[in-house]
């Protein structure tokens, strides 16, 4: 989606995490995978691709500050990967990854209709919950070249677009 990717490349929060960089290239180089290794003292190997997404992207958004709520809260809707708190902010964050390069980025596989699901799914969410919030829509995204952390990546007007 090009709006995802400008936002992206306008973004001052794109991070780079080295050390997820540096196992994904010991684990090409040698083509087997490691009994142990720690990025965060976790051992997450032992995790299917995904959680090992979601992992790191856990422990990127606490070394930033934020309070990790929820991890993968279901409804009718959908699920939600991670909800935060960054301050007074709570943050619905979407975890996208992919283990090569060949078919784009890991954000560029954010589709309209999983926008909606994420859409509705963080309104449930919100319906559970008593205080109001204000709230921001995240997207990480993990992939070999490491972290990208999008903050705001999309929003209402994002999820209601006709085409």
């Amino acid at each position: 989606m090009a709006w995802l990717a400008s936002r992206h490349r306008e973004a001052p929060a794109a991070i780079v995490c080295a050390d997820y960089v540096a196992v994904a290239q010991r684990i090409t180089a040698s083509q087997t995978v490691p009994t142990y290794v720690s990025l965060t003292c976790y051992d997450v190997f032992a995790m299917s691709k995904a959680d090992q997404a979601e992992e790191c992207a856990c422990n990127h958004l606490m070394e930033l500050g934020m309070v990790i709520v929820e991890r993968n809260w279901r409804c009718r809707a959908g699920e939600l990967d991670i909800i935060a708190r960054d301050g007074p902010v709570l943050v619905f964050v979407e975890v996208r990854s992919k283990s090569g390069s060949t078919h784009g980025s890991p954000e560029e596989s954010l589709t309209l209709p999983k926008l909606r699901r994420l859409w509705r799914a963080a309104h449930q969410y919100l319906e559970t919950q008593d205080p109001p919030f204000f709230v921001r829509f995240d997207v990480v995204a993990v992939g070999p070249e490491g972290i990208r952390h999008i903050p705001d990546a999309f929003g209402e007007q994002d999820v209601r677009q006709v085409h």
